[in-house]
């Protein structure tokens, strides 16, 4: 349950942040293909950071990697039915990659900072 909780709060912040970004470019213009794929690449790392903080305790590295794995796999979700585009590509595998090293980065890293406290 506790890793459910995790994941919804992870996506919670990428909502908002999609959002915010949405926002961002109904007023200030348009953007280029290239500065959104980079936004959504850091929104997709600020929700894996935001999962791994809740969920890494202890076994950081492998709570990592499914909190990554699973937030790309929502976030995937989430941005397809807002675009209503579900193509998968290169961009796509990268920005699994991304995602998942991500959440394992910050698995070990909040896991550390736990356990020390």
């Amino acid at each position: 349950i506790n890793y459910l909780k995790c994941v919804f709060f992870a996506l919670v912040v990428a909502l908002v942040f999609v959002l915010i970004f949405a926002l961002i470019l109904r007023f200030c213009g348009g953007a280029g293909e290239a500065v959104i794929g980079i936004i959504n690449g850091l929104i997709r790392i600020a929700a894996a950071a935001t999962g791994c903080f809740f969920y890494s305790r202890e076994k950081g590295l492998l709570r990592g990697l499914f909190m990554g794995v699973s937030v790309y796999f929502f976030v995937y979700l989430l941005f397809g039915v807002i675009s209503g585009s579900w193509r998968m590509g290169a961009s796509q595998l990268l920005n699994f990659l991304l995602t998942t090293a991500a959440g394992c980065i910050f698995g070990v890293l909040f896991s550390n900072l736990k356990n020390k406290s």
